[in-house]
């Protein structure tokens, strides 16, 4: 009896919850624990393969991992620029137009590309030597707020002077003061270098003895700079005053850098061009007894001094033996002043070895090479051998320019073919290569005297 009051007491104890589940569950907008209970009773047999498994990191507590976010378009906008600036950039391995192109996105994107990567492609042009291009952004560097960086300012400082355009470039300079950055001696040197390419060495040097008065010290690149420029223009002897400062180290601009080749090499070339041949050799020793090897331009240098100056072809065909068997990749710059020596010689045969030589060693003539040959041929009255030159020309692909025509018609002229002068005149012209005053000059005279 009394297990009979139990079993009546707890179905009516169940059904009592199921009726407050149930009211609770029509109260509320969530409907899934009535699911839950209704099943529980419709199904009181569900197999375990029919329950849902949860996974084993949440079995265990864990919480899964996040949704990896996906980038919105500007983000992977602002990606592809700065994977431009990092590999491409720093690379070189980019066309003008395309690091334009970037560089007007980077201004654009939202938000902005660190500074640094400005810096990176206004670099990277300006390594290219695509100055103009740098240049032509300089209003979008201002209107983006990127000209208060005293990095960017140098960039176009250094473009302004390998425009040789000093006035902007010292615009530039003021604008670094205006801002409170400090010019560093890079900033000086690129000044010094643009006043040398304009020619305005005294300005240049004025520049340098004012550096240290300014409180930046020269460097052995600002030195290089101005000698450089002092032998270009003819002052060579107070450019080897610079040297010797350098090497005494007790001048007025208490210089504590010595000389590197780029110094000595100014200078030996400037004395070879003077002539100064004994000059140039004592220097090239003394450079060498100083532990500095000489490059091939400290080379090239010598052997057109021995070549121009006193005539000594054989020695320079030497020196250039010398450099071939120290390993040097002898450029065409050597063998066109070696067979241009021996042309003003009249010595063809040894300039036509040295032009096959230059084959061999896989070194490509060019219009020079051609033109120097031509031009000796004809001084030794073989026509032929000028003819036969003029044709290799072409079938080596090089087309013919103002220069080499003008070789031509000059030396047929003075072998009196005056008919074969005039044809290779008007065939120049047919080929779109303009005649130039020593071209007209050439033939006026060579009717006007046979008239």
């Amino acid at each position: 009896m009394d297990h009979l009051r139990s079993l009546s007491f707890l179905r009516s104890t169940l059904m009592m919850a199921s009726r407050a589940l149930s009211s609770s569950s029509s109260s509320s907008s969530v409907s899934a624990a009535k699911g839950k209970l209704s099943s529980l009773f419709a199904h009181p047999l569900r197999s375990s393969s029919q329950i849902l498994k949860l996974p084993r990191e949440l079995a265990a507590g864990a919480s899964p991992p996040p949704p990896k976010p996906a980038l919105s378009a500007g983000a992977e906008a602002r990606a592809r620029l700065i994977a431009f600036v990092e590999k491409r950039c720093k690379t070189g391995d980019f066309a003008v137009d395309e690091a334009l192109r970037h560089f007007d996105r980077m201004i654009s994107v939202r938000p902005a590309p660190p500074t640094w990567s400005f810096r990176v492609l206004l670099g990277a042009l300006a390594k290219k030597k695509h100055y103009s291009a740098v240049i032509s952004l300089r209003r979008k560097l201002e209107l983006a707020g990127l000209l208060s960086d005293c990095f960017v300012l140098n960039i176009l400082l250094n473009c302004f002077c390998n425009e040789r355009r000093v006035n902007d470039a010292f615009a530039v300079l003021g604008s670094i003061f205006r801002r409170g950055h400090c010019p560093t001696v890079v900033t000086y040197n690129q000044l010094v270098k643009g006043l040398c390419l304009k020619h305005k060495i005294g300005e240049g040097v004025a520049l340098f003895k004012k550096m240290a008065r300014l409180g930046c010290r020269a460097n052995v690149v600002t030195f290089g700079i101005l000698i450089s420029g002092l032998c270009q223009t003819g002052n060579t002897s107070t450019a080897l005053e610079l040297l010797e400062e350098m090497l005494t180290s007790n001048g007025e601009h208490s210089v504590v850098c010595k000389p590197n080749i780029v110094c000595y090499g100014a200078i030996i070339d400037g004395l070879c061009k003077d002539g100064l041949l004994e000059e140039a050799s004592k220097l090239f020793m003394e450079m060498k007894g100083g532990g500095i090897s000489p490059n091939l331009v400290v080379y090239n240098s010598l052997i057109c001094g021995l070549c121009c100056g006193d005539g000594k072809v054989d020695e320079a065909r030497e020196l250039l033996a010398h450099v071939l068997n120290k390993g040097f990749l002898v450029t065409t710059v050597s063998y066109n002043v070696l067979i241009n020596g021996y042309c003003n010689q009249g010595s063809m045969e040894e300039a036509m070895n040295v032009y096959k030589k230059m084959i061999d060693n896989g070194v490509k003539p060019t219009k020079v090479t051609f033109g120097s040959l031509m031009l000796g041929f004809f001084r030794k009255g073989n026509l032929k051998a000028a003819w036969d030159l003029f044709h290799m020309l072409q079938q080596d692909g090089l087309a013919p320019d103002v220069v080499t025509y003008s070789i031509m018609i000059n030396g047929l002229c003075r072998q009196g073919q005056l008919e074969e002068a005039n044809e290779l005149f008007v065939k120049m012209e047919d080929n779109g290569c303009t005649p130039n005053v020593v071209t007209f000059n050439t033939l006026m005279h060579a009717f006007l005297s046979k008239a």
